[in-house]
Order: C-alpha cells, then structure tokens, then sequence
C-alpha cells in the first residue's frame, strides 16, 4: 500500500464532503490508529482546518477536496493520491440556476494536485484514472467566469458605467449567461431598459449578491433590517443545520432554522455551533452595511414573518412555484421549470412557495429549501390578466380560460367565455391541420361514402379533371369549414 511506500504524510483529493466521510470511515475500520484520518474542506471551521493544514504528534492522512489543489500548503505531505474528480458550480442556463457537478478535473489541475507532494523530500503521485484517460482531458480547467452566474459581476460593471458586451474581459463571458444576468437584474429591479436604476446603484454598493441585497433593503423598507440580515447570512453561508428528513410541516424552512438559530439550537455539534456562530456575525455586519440606505427608512404595519416573506418574494421572484396540485412535492416555477421539494423541506402545503435553496437536476430542480409565499404578496404590477383559447385534447373542443400570472407563471385560473369568432376559428384550424385524421368523418358516413365515389369516378375518367380531394386539399377546405365551429365534431358534420 502507498503506506509502505513513504514515510510521510499523505494527501487524496476527493470531489466532495460525501466522499471525504465515506473514505474516513472506511479509512478507520481498515487502518485503526495507525495514522490520524484529517478532513480538510471549506465547510469546516478554521480551527479543524488549521489542524489538517499543521504537523501532529502522529501521521496524518489529509482527506481533501480541491480546496488543497492551489490556495493551501500542506507541510509534509510525501505522497498524494488522485480521484481525478471535484464538483464544480456550473450555471445551466436552460433554467438560469447553478448546478453543482461531478467533473473529471483538467491536466492542468492534475500536475497542481501532484505537485503538493514531495515539496520538500522525494514524493509520489498516484493517480486513479488510466494513461489514455489523462490524454482526453481537457488540458485547462475552464474558467470560472464561463460557468457560473454572473448577475453581481454584470452589476458592479453597470455601476462603473461599463456595458458588458464592450468591455475587455480577459476571458469573456458566454453571451446567453450575460444576457440572462441582466434579464435577472431587471426581475430585481436593479435594471430597467439596460441602465442601472437607483435601486440597483444601492444593490451595488452591498457586497453580497444582487438576490441577496435587494433581499436586505426590502426587509429593511419594511421594517425588519436585522432579520432580513440573518436571512441573507444564511443563504450565503453554509447551512449549520443537520441535513435529514423535515420533522414537521411549516411554513417556511429558512424562518424556522433562523427561529432555532437565534434560539440557541442546543442539537447542534461544536462544528455546526461554530458555523452557527460566523452565520450571526455575518447578520451584524450585513445589518450594519444598509443602516444608510435610502430604501430602509419606511416602516410598515405588517407581521415580521409577513415582511420577511415579502422580502424574499422580492429576491428570488423568479424562483416563484406553484404546487401543482395540493399535498404534491412537485411543482411548476417560473420559466417552466418543474420542481420537486427534497425531504428536507417541511414546506408541504403552501400552494405558492419560492426555492430558495436548489439543485437543478437534470429532469427537475430539487428544493432543499422553501419558503411559503400569500398570495396577497404578489405586488399588483407583476401579475397580469388574460384570456386564453386553446383546444382541448381530450374534448376535441376550442375553450377559453381566465388566467393570472406572475412572470409567466399561472397563480389562478378559470372558465371563461369564448371570445371572438376569428381567435376559435384560427385555434380550431390550427389543432385540425395538426391532426387531419381527427375531423375526418367517420368511414360510413355520407361525406366519405361520397368521397370514395368522387375518387373512383377521377381515376375512371380523367378527362373530367376532378380534384382529388387528398390531404393538401382537405387541409385547403378546412379554411372555410371552421368558422362557426368550435369543435372536432362540428367540423366532421
């Protein structure tokens, strides 16, 4: 084993804290206190990633993500051991969400790991991947700015008075994520018509995400600037909150680990205590940084769960759901993305709710955490009134629906009447031509029985030049059967 090998200590690369517990456990059952197994990965608290960084009294086998590939020096380290993996923050820009993969790291990042070995005697290096496998990997790891969101960049360059499509990016960024950042900028108010609003001038001056500072000012419009505080150190700081099956129904997830944090949880470990702990320094600071703002001056009447839900509505307004039907875990958000709410999530009968927290899988994005949203919140500007005519599969009749939206998200619907015959006639046409054979008469009705003999009688006599009557020309006649109807079955009659 690589133990016999070297003397000294030892460093793997793992893609992520998953892997990192599932090697340590395994890692004791197979070596017992021949050496000290060492976690070392962003999560941890300072002082236990200061111990993975420092010499011990013993050998150490340090468990790494690529948090050790470059910004960290482990002193010591003789041999290194490879996965070839780590998860990357990559933007899909089908749902304008990051989602976290499991890539195979670049040549590049592969000489880096190997060179944290033997810095200071002989070392080895061993990889877990084949010769011909390391020759198809990329030779560079892509750049950061080409495969995450880039809503904050996009505004502290507006607020420079730069543009983003002329400006000289070292590596410039994908066309389709600026411009969808913008479009995210805008949702939040920070943006109207491509020039920064005031809003956004204010947003800009807070060094938190753009969600996340319009998120704080409108807590503080209403009133509730520290909670909104809190709220934003949460979301931007690791969870300290043991991940598992939600215990009980809610309302709102993020209130009740805010509730339980300033609480004092007494279930929290000393790790998850000491997360618990920068999480509220962070509130302090944040809650100092908008005490000057203009927008947290007005108070408002409303509850303090009230106000902080509407705060949020105003961060994340694109990340509104609709429960598609009551006591589901799925649902609809904005865009069209279908969402599922993880075990997590005690948000279970909120009809309206926004995620939060979101891992955009492949199928649907998985809600790890929700907060319920009233529908009094939704502001007046945002939603709008139409009449929809559409036909109906299962009917094979044209109907009409009342819709309300916010964003293009269906929030209420019902029955309406049918509006102008010109809009059912052009819906009835359409359905028809997309599926000719469903308003053609049945085989032994009158109109096919003539068919067949008007068929027969031009093959027979060809010198009459009768039309064929084939699909071009049903399709010709379906023109002017339509109007008038307003179902399959009256355009067969």
């Amino acid at each position: 084993s690589i133990l016999d090998r070297t003397s000294g200590d030892i460093l793997a690369f793992l893609p992520g804290v998953g892997e990192i517990r599932a090697a340590a456990d395994d890692l004791r059952d197979l070596i017992g206190a021949d050496a000290l197994i060492l976690p070392l990965h962003g999560e941890l608290p300072a002082e236990e990633q200061d111990r993975a960084l420092q010499p011990q009294n013993r050998r150490r086998i340090v468990l790494a993500t690529n948090v050790a590939e470059t910004s960290v020096t482990v002193e010591g380290v003789t041999a290194v051991v490879d996965s070839g993996l780590a998860r990357q923050m990559i933007y899909d820009p089908s749902v304008g969400l990051d989602r976290l993969e499991l890539v195979p790291i670049s040549r590049a990042s592969a000489d880096q790991r190997a060179g944290r070995a033997g810095r200071t005697q002989p070392g080895i290096c061993i990889r877990l991947w084949s010769e011909v496998a390391h020759r198809s990997r990329p030779a560079n790891t892509e750049p950061e700015i080409r495969r995450v969101d880039l809503a904050g960049a996009v505004l502290q360059l507006l607020s420079q008075g730069e543009r983003v499509e002329s400006f000289p990016w070292l590596d410039p960024p994908n066309e389709h994520v600026a411009r969808q950042s913008l479009e995210l900028l805008e949702r939040l108010g920070a943006v109207s018509n491509g020039t920064l609003s005031e809003l956004g001038r204010s947003l800009a001056r807070l060094p938190v995400h753009p969600r996340l500072a319009r998120l704080m000012l409108e807590g503080a419009r209403h009133g509730e600037s520290r909670r909104a505080a809190l709220a934003a150190a949460m979301l931007s700081e690791r969870d300290p909150f043991p991940r598992g099956p939600a215990l009980q129904t809610t309302h709102s997830d993020l209130l009740d680990r805010m509730e339980a944090l300033e609480g004092g949880d007494s279930s929290l470990g000393p790790a998850n205590r000491a997360a618990a702990k920068f999480i509220l320094r962070t509130r302090d600071q944040l809650e100092r940084l908008i005490q000057g703002e203009p927008e947290a001056q007005a108070k408002d009447t409303q509850s303090p769960d009230e106000a902080l839900g509407r705060a949020l509505l105003a961060g994340f307004p694109d990340r509104l759901c609709k429960r598609r039907e009551p006591g589901s875990p799925r649902g609809i958000m904005v865009g069209g993305r279908g969402v599922k709410l993880a075990p997590s999530s005690g948000v279970t009968q909120a009809e309206l709710l926004l995620a939060l927290d979101v891992d955009a899988g492949q199928a649907e994005t998985l809600v790890r955490m929700a907060s319920g949203v009233e529908r009094a919140w939704l502001p007046r500007e945002k939603l709008t009134d139409a009449v929809d005519v559409e036909f109906d599969e299962p009917t094979g009749k044209v109907v009409a629906w009342k819709r309300t939206r916010f964003d293009d998200l269906i929030i209420e619907e019902k029955s309406a009447n049918l509006p102008s015959e010109a809009r059912v006639s052009q819906v009835l046409l359409e359905a028809a031509l997309r599926n000719l054979e469903g308003v053609l008469p049945a085989a032994d009705s009158d109109a096919t029985l003539f068919l067949t003999r008007l068929r027969c009688l031009r093959r027979w006599m060809p010198e009459l030049s009768l039309p064929s009557f084939e699909r071009d020309d049903l399709r010709e006649i379906l023109e002017w059967l339509v109007p008038g109807c307003r179902s399959f079955d009256d355009v067969r009659r």
